[in-house]
């Protein structure tokens, strides 16, 4: 099995003013390819740091992974800085000077020395190709190493290793490995950890030379099956032994068998059934309906949504009578199904969500503290309900709240 490191450079990383996705992709495409990620390090834009990182995961890795400093300007180092630690010389790519030319004159800018820099690269290296940006990935292989060399930028990053970088590794995998690790992600909602770990009563005896982790998040506890095998097929084999034995104890709560997000569910759900949605929001003040519309093509299914922050807009909006809000409250039972059944009846559609609660940090009462949501559902037959009480900030409760929503649209349509 192959030992795989990654390595992002960027003072910019260093001082939290980025968020290195970078690391999470690659760390995540590199372990379904059947690496093992042995090391994730961050330094700055220093030539003795990349030098002292470059010697330590030469000593651990099969394969290094570096992200960033391949800009044209003097703090991107990267390459000058591997150039000499492999004790070679820069030299021109006459393709990618022709492909900077391209870029620049479709832009309309001027082609400068300085852009010209971007196609000079080590000359033991391979160039790959990067269609979205100036700075082409490299490869250098050393005493059996593979190093890539790849833009900060993620979109160019992810772009290059799309177009051949994974394929590359492989390619290697298969030449010096048949050991496989395959995984398989099981998302669960509306149970505990240790609840989860209790049901599910698994032991070494079981998982063998194979894992089970357990991932809790906003959303629920993630399931992370790694099977291991000696080839593809046992792999395999092993993958369904294990989800075979894990998936009836837990059915009730699952989710889904994979890694996609809860709106994409929603979305396959509605295309599948020809139903349609509307939805009327309060606390969350239209992330539900953001996140019904991110998906592209959402128009088949999603009509509307209702923003009802204040009692004035439930009742001139979603028509909640003003003797429910009196006697219950904006936050309650009666309330939340008033909003969904209405907003159904006025945007016409199959069903409709939703959401009123107090967010906080202020509003809450010891009768309905912080954190405090009703979702409803409603349909031509009825209306369905549910209370939930979240605690953490007010950004995650929000967020905790249209993911509750979407699982409880998931739950409709299963039932």
């Amino acid at each position: 099995m192959l030992k795989a490191s990654i390595l992002s450079i960027g003072d910019e990383i260093l001082i939290g003013q980025i968020l290195n996705s970078n690391s999470k992709y690659l760390a995540d495409n590199l372990t379904n390819l059947s690496c093992k990620v042995v090391k994730i390090s961050t330094i700055g834009d220093s030539e003795e740091e990349i030098t002292s990182e470059l010697d330590y995961l030469q000593s651990i890795s099969d394969v290094i992974v570096i992200t960033g400093g391949l800009g044209p300007t003097h703090d991107d180092i990267t390459k000058y800085t591997i150039c000499s630690y492999f004790g070679d010389t820069l030299e021109e790519q006459p393709e990618w000077t022709a492909q900077l030319k391209k870029f620049f004159d479709r832009r309309g800018v001027e082609f400068s020395e300085r852009n010209r820099l971007q196609a000079f690269i080590p000359s033991r290296s391979k160039l790959l190709w990067n269609r979205l940006g100036t700075a082409p990935g490299m490869l250098i292989e050393n005493a059996g190493k593979m190093i890539f060399s790849l833009p900060g930028v993620p979109q160019e990053m992810v772009c290059i290793m799309e177009d051949g970088g994974f394929d590359i590794i492989a390619n290697k995998i298969k030449k010096v490995s048949k050991d496989r690790i395959i995984y398989q992600n099981i998302q669960t909602n509306g149970i505990g950890e240790s609840f989860l770990a209790d049901l599910i009563d698994i032991s070494p005896e079981v998982t063998g030379k194979s894992t089970l982790a357990f991932l809790p998040s906003f959303r629920g506890v993630k399931l992370r099956i790694g099977a291991y095998g000696i080839d593809d097929s046992s792999a395999q084999a092993e993958l369904n032994r294990l989800r075979d034995y894990i998936l009836p104890r837990i059915k009730e709560y699952v989710i889904s068998e994979d890694e996609r997000n809860y709106a994409d569910i929603v979305a396959e759900l509605l295309v599948k059934s020809g139903k349609t949605i509307s939805c009327v929001e309060s606390c969350t003040s239209g992330l539900l309906a953001a996140s019904l519309t991110d998906i592209p093509g959402s128009s088949k299914y999603f009509v509307g949504g209702l923003l009802t922050y204040s009692n004035e807009s439930k009742m001139k909006l979603a028509n909640v009578s003003a003797e429910t809000l009196e006697k219950y409250g904006a936050v309650s039972q009666e309330t939340a199904i008033e909003m969904s059944r209405n907003t159904r009846e006025i945007l016409g559609t199959d069903i409709a969500v939703s959401i009123t609660g107090i967010a906080g940090p202020d509003g809450g009462t010891p009768e309905k503290p912080v954190g405090t949501v009703w979702v409803s559902i409603s349909d031509a037959n009825g209306d369905y309900p549910v209370v939930f009480k979240f605690g953490g900030s007010r950004e995650m409760i929000r967020s905790r709240t249209v993911q509750s929503a979407l699982v409880e649209v998931i739950k409709y349509f299963r039932k």
